[in-house]
């Protein structure tokens, strides 16, 4: 990659915000302790933050 090429899309590690449905368990004390599977996506927050790019697709022309 050169100075002027720049990347358009990425594999990427990011933190979403997502509000949904799902089962889980909880401690005894009334605590998440294991996320099992999501039911419905309710709410997503265009909010994203990225940590890291593992490799580039593809550059912007």
């Amino acid at each position: 990659m050169s100075d002027s090429e720049k990347p358009r899309r990425v594999k990427a590690k990011i933190t979403r915000l997502v509000t949904e449905i799902a089962i889980v368990d909880l401690d005894r004390n009334g605590n998440l302790a294991e996320y099992v599977e999501s039911i419905e996506e309710i709410e997503h927050v265009d909010v994203m933050d990225l940590h890291s790019i593992k490799s580039v697709i593809s550059y912007h022309d």
